[in-house]
């Protein structure tokens, strides 16, 4: 898998911690998120091989509900955002291995 394991650009990946601390900052402030859902917008294959996936994708979340007490509370609608994601066939399952912003 050698050419999906080339970086490109920065290959940290906050994109899942960034979703883990905002989800956070609700919950301190009594809020629980629901129905929240990714919607995929566009999947462009950069990369392939038979043990590892390099795709650029577009998406962005859609549906989230804040409840607190029985009060719903809308959140701000979110803007597509693209990333490139690395995925490799472990004992036959495609995992994600990297996620990093474009």
């Amino acid at each position: 898998c050698r050419p999906c394991s080339a970086k490109s650009g920065d290959a940290g990946s906050g994109a899942g911690a960034a979703d883990v601390a905002l989800l956070r900052r609700y919950a301190d402030r009594g809020l629980r998120v629901r129905g929240m859902t990714m919607q995929l917008l566009a999947v462009d294959v950069r990369r392939a091989s038979p043990d590892c996936l390099r795709l650029l994708v577009t998406d962005r979340l859609t549906g989230a509900v804040a409840t607190r007490g029985g009060t719903r509370i809308g959140l701000p609608g979110d803007v597509a955002s693209r990333r490139w994601l690395t995925l490799r066939r472990v004992d036959g399952a495609w995992l994600v291995d990297r996620v990093w912003d474009q």
